[in-house]
């Protein structure tokens, strides 16, 4: 049978928020960055998006 303790920890695991939509956003697009300077293998439209954030963050 669980400890008080290991449900009050189950509980909030449960009800904890995860990421916001935006940092998933940003790790996502953080992500496709750092793999299109380091070389490695993308897709076309993977190559076109990276590029696309890297014009809009020099922009900005």
């Amino acid at each position: 049978m669980p400890t008080i303790n290991q449900l009050v920890r189950e509980i909030e695991r449960v009800l904890s928020p995860g990421p916001t939509p935006q940092a998933r956003c940003a790790a996502y697009e953080a992500e496709l960055v750092r793999r299109y300077h380091a070389g490695e293998y993308l897709t076309t439209s993977d190559k076109r998006e990276a590029r696309r954030i890297i014009r809009r963050d020099i922009r900005h």
